[in-house]
């Protein structure tokens, strides 16, 4: 670890060394399937706010919403076109 600047403002360095050290023994596979439940997390907790702000929303619209903040503004466009969801 060669930054303090990359250690969590809730954490201190000895317990972010013993993650990063705990991190790299795991082999490639395992830190693949802990990318992508953190990634499934994130979108849950996304269509969670959506859902909040939004309770008129159908579960499309909340999928939607939940893409266009995942996305942006322009690349939502080009992928949707006109579809008018605010999230």
């Amino acid at each position: 670890m060669s930054s303090s600047s990359s250690i969590p403002l809730d954490t201190t360095l000895q317990a972010a060394r013993v993650q990063i050290a705990s991190l790299q023994r795991l082999n490639p596979a395992q830190r693949a399937r802990i990318a992508f439940d953190t990634n499934d997390q994130w979108r849950k907790f996304l269509a969670g706010d959506v859902r909040q702000r939004h309770q008129e929303y159908s579960g499309e619209m909340i999928r939607l919403a939940t893409a266009r903040l995942l996305l942006g503004d322009a690349l939502f466009r080009q992928v949707y076109g006109s579809v008018d969801v605010r999230p």
